[in-house]
């Protein structure tokens, strides 16, 4: 714990505002934001201890791009003999990682197209929803055998494998137990086939459940056989739009996003509240391209991956911890443009790989002090405060500011009431330390809002101020 430095012991007619930590980001309407949150902030992370860090960026894992094209696949494929391979889908080739480089191991699939992966009986299997699933021995591309449909979301469950049809968008086949090249043509289940929905995603929960995710509803396939499966609807109202942003976190929780929320379920119901102080921003997001987002959990935080404003391909992140407060706090990042996003587990350790949305880089995440050599522009602002009272007019004087910049300075803007405020700079060292520095301020007014902000990497521990009533009531 960081012993935060406060400003004196107030006198008479002094006033003392105190930030000894902070939550989360709340873009909602004044009166909605909590004492610690701010009203705006980007590229900053907060730990449950309530500090408030700038994000770790990211570079390149292959250092000549693969094309000039997104990746549209990215999977970790463990073998039973302890090998690890990378694959990656980009234009129309399935590639693997040697260690080096991206080598072609198969041409021909049809452009870029989402992909996704599952492991079954040592193989790699891929589906895209326009060509033939294929398989993967760690040698051999080839087609998956027992004539399977063309198909997407290949998902292990209870031995076998369910895919959805690409031609009845509501149906789930599956494969014969411990057998995903064996498809008998009764083995299907629809789910609400008259909906005019389709399936977005099949999902395991707590390796029990198959959750079935459409559009516009949450359902799922109880059992573990033939004699015990049983289709159950959870929510009507309440789906997934794009299949990447369906994760599993802490194997108690489904979170997912929708066109107005992020939901979480708890295996009972949806929660669709949880994203209320972020759906401004949800509100911007581009919904003709909302079904690339992606999203994956790291750190104890799930990061959702989208689309924002103008932008045809992802390029924002919304990152939710559910630790921090009773309901969780909100982050927001920009330039971070990722496809899909996995960890890896090599023989050092537990590792993030992002493929690019905007061409045919795989990145390492969340360790540089960079995004790929750009600095990382950080900016955290406080809620209005007009404490003791709103009524008194203030003369606003001394900040003390607590933190860490590895010497880095730090802006800090002090706003009175309408006015763009005025910019301080404060140096908490050059070498890492944490020490507590001192702003002087000029400016009267009612209501003051702090703003900090600067390059990468810093550590903001709290922040207090001292001020004079000059007026009464």
């Amino acid at each position: 714990m960081v012993d935060i430095r406060l400003s004196p012991p107030p006198v008479e007619n002094t006033f003392i505002l105190e930030q000894p930590a902070f939550l989360g980001l709340n873009k909602r309407f004044p009166e909605d934001i909590l004492p610690l949150q701010a009203q705006d902030m980007l590229n900053m992370v907060i730990t449950p201890e309530g500090v408030a860090q700038s994000r770790k960026g990211y570079s390149k894992l292959n250092s000549t791009a693969i094309s000039g094209s997104a990746m549209f696949g990215l999977y970790a494929y463990y073998k039973e003999d302890g090998s690890k391979i990378i694959l990656a889908i980009n234009t129309t080739d399935l590639y693997k990682w040697d260690g080096t480089n991206f080598v072609s191991i198969k041409t021909g699939l049809t452009n870029n197209q989402q992909s996704h992966f599952e492991t079954m009986n040592d193989l790699a299997i891929m589906a895209n929803g326009a060509d033939a699933p294929l398989k993967y021995d760690g040698t051999t591309v080839s087609a998956l055998g027992g004539s399977p449909p063309i198909c997407r979301y290949p998902t292990e469950h209870y031995s076998r494998l369910f895919v959805v049809e690409r031609d009845n968008p509501s149906r789930l086949r599956y494969s014969d137990v411990g057998l995903p090249e064996v498809w008998p043509s009764t083995n299907y289940f629809d789910f609400s086939p008259a909906d005019g929905d389709r399936i977005t995603r099949p999902v395991k929960f707590r390796g029990k459940i198959l959750l079935v995710f459409k559009e516009h509803s949450t359902q799922g396939l109880l059992g573990s056989d033939e004699a015990s499966f049983e289709r159950y609807v959870y929510s009507t109202e309440e789906g997934a739009v794009a299949p990447r942003t369906i994760l599993e976190h802490d194997d108690q929780n489904v979170y997912f996003l929708n066109r107005r929320h992020v939901c979480r379920f708890d295996g009972l119901s949806i929660d669709n509240k949880i994203g209320y102080p972020i759906e401004p921003i949800l509100e911007k997001v581009n919904q003709g391209y909302i079904q690339n987002a992606c999203a994956y959990s790291w750190d104890g935080r799930i990061v959702f991956i989208l689309p924002y404003d103008t932008s045809s391909v992802n390029n924002v992140a919304l990152i939710y911890d559910p630790r921090i407060g009773e309901r969780g706090q909100w982050m927001y990042w920009s330039n971070w443009p990722f496809n899909v996003v996995i960890p890896y587990k090599d023989t050092a350790a537990l590792k993030l790989y992002g493929g690019m949305s905007n061409n045919g880089y795989v990145m390492q995440l969340e360790t540089s002090e960079t995004d790929d050599g750009q600095t990382i522009s950080w900016h955290l602002e406080t809620r209005e405060m007009s404490e003791p009272d709103e009524r008194l007019y203030k003369l606003y004087r001394y900040s003390w500011l607590t933190a860490k910049a590895l010497g880095q300075n730090i802006t800090f803007n002090l706003r009175v009431d309408q006015s763009q405020g005025v910019d301080y700079v404060m140096t908490p060292g050059s070498d890492g330390r944490i020490i507590t520095a001192k702003g002087s301020h000029s400016q009267h007014g009612h209501r003051a809002r702090f703003k900090l902000s600067g390059p990468a990497p810093a550590e903001i521990y709290g922040f207090s101020h001292e001020g004079r009533i000059i007026r009464t009531l």
